[in-house]
């Protein structure tokens, strides 16, 4: 999906990202989709998950439109670009705390996204922290141990 058209998608879903990106026009004299996502879309996002239940259905309309833009992802580079949009300017801006409260409701691919780079994991177990190091002494050593 080109970011146009997730801009739009996301104007739909939460009409008063409008102002916002005219401000943003307004300031930039262009779209800088990086810093539009990071300060506008993650303020909105936060704003409807506190807000009331029909708040918080638009939000899930929100990150459905950037879940079929990531699903998307391949088709050719404008797709490859959007998906680093919503990586690195959406869920990296939006924090660990807010990033957990939306966690349930992200898409597959995001969900997976935020689960392996963004949200805090736990330290590993003895076991796997023995399995790294024989994998690191052996390197023929069965990943399956």
């Amino acid at each position: 999906m080109r970011i146009e058209t997730l801009i739009d998608g996301l104007i739909a879903a939460a009409p008063e990202l409008a102002p916002r990106l005219a401000e943003h026009y307004a300031d930039y004299d262009e779209r800088l989709d990086y810093v539009f996502f990071s300060h506008d879309v993650v303020a909105q996002a936060i704003a409807l998950r506190r807000g009331s239940h029909e708040d918080r259905v638009r939000l899930a309309a929100m990150l459905a439109l950037m879940e079929q833009a990531w699903a998307e992802e391949g088709v050719s580079h404008v797709d490859a670009e959007t998906v680093a949009v919503i990586a690195l300017s959406f869920l990296e801006s939006l924090g660990d705390e807010e990033l957990q409260a939306l966690r349930p409701m992200l898409g597959p691919e995001m969900g997976r996204a935020a689960d392996r780079h963004y949200l805090p994991q736990p330290p590993p177990t003895l076991r796997q922290r023995g399995v790294m190091l024989l994998h690191r002494m052996f390197l023929g050593f069965p990943k399956k141990a």
